[in-house]
């Protein structure tokens, strides 16, 4: 008889951050400067946030780097422009949402694994 082997929450999160930067990423430009290459997925409220962190309208593409030596370097500034593209009203959503303690299961992380899949 062969072992299933069970996936841990560690790397189901892992898969799960993956594609969703890539999905945040693909076919975009920076942004803040409108480059092209080297992007990354650039979240408005940290990713230890869980209630956030999947959440598309909490990330932004941003080039390597406009998001290290601007958004970590200038916070005051990056949340200023952040304002400015989608109002302080999303970003107080925003705010609320992530401060929810969430806490996913695996059969939610799996569900959210297909649900990017199929995005």
């Amino acid at each position: 008889m062969k072992k299933i082997k069970k996936v841990s929450k560690s790397k189901l999160k892992k898969k799960i951050d993956i594609l969703f930067s890539q999905k945040v990423r693909e076919g975009k430009v920076c942004l803040k400067c409108g480059k092209k290459d080297s992007l990354q997925c650039a979240h408005i409220f940290s990713r230890r946030y869980m209630a956030t962190r999947w959440d598309f309208d909490n990330a932004i593409p941003l080039c390597y780097a406009c998001h290290f030596f601007w958004a970590h370097q200038n916070p005051m500034e990056f949340s200023a422009f952040i304002v400015s593209k989608i109002g302080m009203v999303k970003v107080e959503e925003l705010r609320e949402k992530s401060t929810r303690i969430t806490k996913y299961t695996l059969q939610d992380l799996e569900g959210i694994l297909e649900q990017l899949k199929k995005s």
